[in-house]
């Protein structure tokens, strides 16, 4: 008679645990896991970039701005490219106000850690960029390299291209300004 209640009692137990583990291994699968602190709503539909606004690129590389764009969209969920270069411009324009005043937070919240020195040797030439030529940036270029994904501006007043990049796999909304050639 004791066996048999130390054997239902067993077969309380276990159930019960089993049942615990299988609920804890549900909730880690599908909330719960860092790697999957951020998910991707796959019910929603969305059609790939087929026209773009031309005051906002190159023309002439509208083919490949076009299928950049495309890439970009499928990496970050919610790329637009006129907030881009609306906040690219800002930063830009940061930039030069930040390197004026000496201001290292606002340097490095900016450009990406390994391009700091260089952007500061070329401090004279930023300086020199109009704010009209900032507000009638285009983009030139959209690329992916190394889990990176870069997008060049071109300012006219005078020639500069600015070089903003992210990581893919990074969950963070950063983009640096990572080169600029003036």
């Amino acid at each position: 008679m004791k066996l048999l209640v130390l054997l239902f009692l067993t077969f309380i137990i276990l159930r019960k645990l089993a049942k615990a583990i299988g609920t804890m291994v549900k909730t880690d699968y599908t909330s719960s896991s860092q790697d999957f602190s951020v998910a991707k709503d796959v019910t929603s539909y969305s059609e790939s970039a087929t026209t773009i606004n031309h005051d906002l690129i190159v023309v002439e590389n509208k083919e490949e701005l076009l299928e950049g764009i495309n890439t970009l969209s499928k990496n970050f969920d919610s790329f637009s490219l006129s907030k881009f270069i609306s906040s690219a411009k800002k930063a830009i324009l940061l930039l030069r106000k930040s390197l004026k005043q000496k201001d290292e937070k606002a340097l490095t919240a900016l450009v990406e850690s390994s391009f700091i020195d260089t952007i500061k040797t070329m401090q004279d030439k930023i300086f020199e960029i109009e704010e009209g030529s900032v507000q009638n940036a285009k983009v030139e270029k959209i690329y992916s390299f190394n889990n990176k994904a870069f997008i060049t501006l071109v300012l006219q007043y005078p020639l500069s291209k600015w070089t903003f990049s992210r990581h893919i796999k990074n969950l963070g909304k950063e983009w640096f300004i990572s080169n600029v050639s003036v």
